[in-house]
């Protein structure tokens, strides 16, 4: 499995994707991490010390080379990017750059950018190298975990685009589920067969709350949920890995508990399937997930569901995450029941009108109860007029009010006998 952890910076994604590592070699399983940061710390998070974390040696950007043509053309993939090469030999990249981790772990590095390469151009060469690292290296271990830069910009350049799995750590802040959000959008146009998001710094209920609620608007499935967990600051301070600080708090179990879950996924047998029978979104005929359906009917989840309890709308199937999904069929039937909600149709003759099965009985059916609302409607609307032109004989009765009357009379607009005379005469 290669995996990718992405999010905003200071959302926690270190600390994940190192804590995450360590504990898929616990079973004695082998696992290559990429540190494709150019601000890199995953060193320190897995368990290097200090010391033999500032002594990496970083690959260098030049390991991968686009490959051409005899007439020196750039070669490009079905997908339209350019086809890579790898200048060394994958053994030759473990032996000269990887760098030992505790468990089964080998480390590799993308590095930091040099002192004094201020101003001197984009790091174009670094992400293909990540992105050519994700792809040659797949057969060194049973996992590879790829710590990606905070941002989007290895979204847009694709170096992403070759991992099964990508994990967005998102804290539960409206922002940081805002950009988790673009990273998902973009994330499903590089077709990553499975993205999850991991809740992390989650404080209480209405932390979790608001993520789930959010996630489940946007058809976005956790895979779990980290908690604000003290520990973890507190081995940042020391400088020192979170497991190895902490090996049982609630941090480190809840890591635990999503390295379970994804020890137990199979990758989709290809990369347009979220899973079995579940395309992405987009282009005609995609399937929704409930937060997509609400969001294009303008209603709500809630509302989606209670629909479904009363037997208007049935999803044709659920993700991998349990997340309701519509096909083209459920779409158009939650659009008719929303379209005859809105006409004043009741769910027991909205339940009835859909369940007719010829087109002309439906038509039928659909103008008598039109008919009887239009004649509801007159009804309603006589009896509104008759209550207008009862207040406005009121209002005007209390402009008649005798001026012998007492100032707070309000006999006239009640229509009934007054004896709220002054004493004098009018």
């Amino acid at each position: 499995m290669r995996l990718a952890t992405v999010g905003k910076g200071g959302s926690g994604k270190t600390t994940i994707a190192g804590t995450l590592t360590r504990i898929l070699t616990e079973g004695g399983t082998r696992v290559l991490a990429i540190d494709g940061d150019p601000n890199p710390n995953l060193a320190l998070t897995l368990g290097i010390n200090r010391d033999d974390a500032s002594n990496i040696k970083s690959v260098p950007p030049s390991l991968m080379a686009l490959k051409k043509d005899a007439d020196g053309n750039v070669l490009k993939l079905p997908d339209g990017t350019s086809e890579l090469m790898m200048t060394i030999s994958p053994d030759d990249l473990i032996d000269q750059f990887a760098t030992d981790a505790p468990g089964d772990i080998r480390l590799v590095m993308i590095g930091a950018p040099p002192d004094g390469s201020a101003g001197s151009g984009c790091m174009c060469a670094s992400h293909r190298a990540v992105r050519g690292m994700i792809t040659e290296m797949t057969d060194y271990g049973k996992h590879t975990v790829t710590d990606m830069e905070a941002g989007l910009e290895h979204l847009k350049r694709g170096t992403v685009r070759n991992v099964d799995m990508m994990l967005i750590v998102a804290e539960p802040y409206y922002r940081s589920l805002e950009a988790a959000s673009r990273v998902w959008s973009l994330a499903g146009e590089l077709e990553v067969p499975l993205i999850y998001v991991v809740a992390n710094k989650v404080r209480n209920d209405a932390d979790r709350k608001a993520i789930d609620e959010y996630c489940e608007k946007h058809g976005m499935p956790i895979l779990g949920y980290v908690p604000s967990e003290e520990k973890f600051v507190e081995a940042e301070r020391e400088a020192l890995s979170p497991i190895d600080y902490a090996p049982n708090c609630a941090g480190t179990d809840a890591i635990r508990d999503m390295a379970r879950k994804i020890a137990e996924m199979k990758i989709p047998a290809t990369a347009e399937v979220l899973v079995s029978g579940v395309q992405r979104r987009g282009g005609n005929g995609r399937k929704l997930r409930i937060g997509e359906l609400a969001s294009d009917l303008g209603t709500t989840t809630k509302t989606l569901r209670h629909y479904e309890k009363m037997g208007l709308i049935t999803p044709s199937g659920r993700t991998r995450s349990d997340y309701r999904v519509y096909d083209p069929d459920d779409q158009r039937r939650a659009r008719d029941v929303m379209g005859l909600r809105a006409i004043g149709l009741s769910i027991p003759e909205i339940q009835d009108l859909l369940n007719r099965s010829e087109t002309q009985a439906v038509r039928q059916h659909l103008l008598g109860h039109l008919d009887q609302k239009l004649r509801e409607t007159e009804e309603t609307l006589s009896v509104l007029q008759g209550r207008r032109d009862d207040l406005s004989a009121r209002a005007l009765a209390l402009f008649d009010t005798p001026r012998n009357r007492d100032g707070n009379c309000i006999c006239n607009a009640l229509l009934r006998e007054c004896d709220c005379s002054t004493g004098q005469e009018e």
